[in-house]
């Protein structure tokens, strides 16, 4: 089921729960390190890509429970993915819903 998601603020991503951005931040490993979330399912807990300064992307389950890797190596559709979101995007998120 496709609800076509908009994550276009730190606003739409503070929607999301906050135990969940966590786990996204702790996959960013870095600052550089950007995150674009997916535009189709559900919303609460959507799959997303890391992307890395050196162009490597890893694609990720956003609903198993330490946001496993896709076993294929493929990448995602770039137009169902959001725009990317800064470490520092994922972290103002956050306090949002403190």
């Amino acid at each position: 089921m496709s609800n076509n998601l908009s994550f276009k603020t730190v606003d739409d991503l503070a929607k999301l729960d906050p135990r969940y951005l966590r786990q996204v931040m702790r996959h960013m490993r870095y600052q550089e390190t950007v995150v674009q979330f997916g535009q189709t399912g559900s919303g609460q807990t959507p799959n997303y890509q890391t992307c890395f300064q050196d162009e490597t992307k890893i694609p990720r389950h956003g609903n198993s429970p330490k946001h496993k890797k896709f076993q294929k190596t493929e990448q995602f559709d770039e137009a169902n993915l959001s725009r990317p979101f800064s470490y520092q995007e994922i972290q103002q998120a956050i306090a949002k819903k403190s």
